[in-house]
């Protein structure tokens, strides 16, 4: 007889590990569309040598390099990888149902979050972090949503 404790256990582990695999493809994911938003609006602006840098080793950070005429507006350059990410997170969570309007939260507060230093750079927004902490929330708050709707 297979002991109960040992059946609940092990379908909590394969939840865990489900919801965390979801959680790093929508990181990833909310990372290269608010990338990519920088790298569209920086070509359309006229910018050239334009690339997404994903990973790099000695920032340990993602970003959007490129070289820009002076008359660029630097200002919607460093909104415009929110810009991708919002109407899409709008529209899941319009649209979806279920457990895709826990994926748009989170989604939401990943993108709150990697914004912090286009909104204290091109913003000039003093205390930036409140929406790091905000994207923390929105994370964690998605996430048990996700979690406790799909499981129990």
């Amino acid at each position: 007889m297979v002991n109960k404790n040992y059946v609940s256990l092990k379908n909590y582990l394969k939840a865990f590990f489900y919801f965390l695999l979801i959680t790093i493809l929508l990181s990833f994911s909310t990372v290269v569309l608010h990338e990519l938003g920088h790298f569209i609006f920086g070509l359309i602006s006229g910018c050239h040598s334009v690339k997404i840098i994903l990973f790099e080793t000695k920032l340990m950070t993602t970003y959007t390099e490129m070289e820009c005429p002076p008359t660029t507006k630097t200002t919607l350059l460093g909104l415009s990888g929110m810009f991708v990410v919002i109407p899409l997170v709008i529209l899941l969570f319009l649209v979806g149902k279920g457990a895709d309007k826990y994926l748009a939260i989170i989604m939401l507060g990943f993108n709150l979050t990697i914004s912090i230093w286009d909104l204290e750079k091109y913003l000039n927004i003093q205390n930036a972090e409140i929406f790091g902490v905000v994207g923390i929330v929105l994370i964690v708050l998605g996430e048990i949503l996700l979690i406790e709707k799909s499981i129990f």
